[in-house]
């Protein structure tokens, strides 16, 4: 969907640039903002990574590599700790 938002957006930008109609241009950007639109909807998992909230059903959760022998792995759910 978003791809298909793209091209269409594309298309409005060049059929305004080539007749510098107003609606062509607001088309461009409704295109735009829609296609911004989906894509914060559609990957909201990516999103979340991104700005650093990584939020469950049951709070924050974090995995921490504590380098021991056996697994070396701790996984945090808010204040209880799960080695593994």
């Amino acid at each position: 969907m978003a791809l298909l938002l793209a091209l269409s957006a594309s298309a409005y930008f060049v059929q305004w640039r080539n007749g510098r109609r107003f609606v062509k241009l607001l088309a461009t950007v409704g295109s735009l903002l829609l296609m911004g639109l989906i894509l914060l909807l559609v990957v909201p998992d990516t999103y979340d990574r991104a700005l650093g909230r990584y939020e469950t059903e049951s709070g924050s959760c974090y995995v921490v590599d504590n380098q021991s022998k056996q697994g070396g792995v701790t996984l945090w759910f808010e204040e209880a700790s799960y080695d593994f």
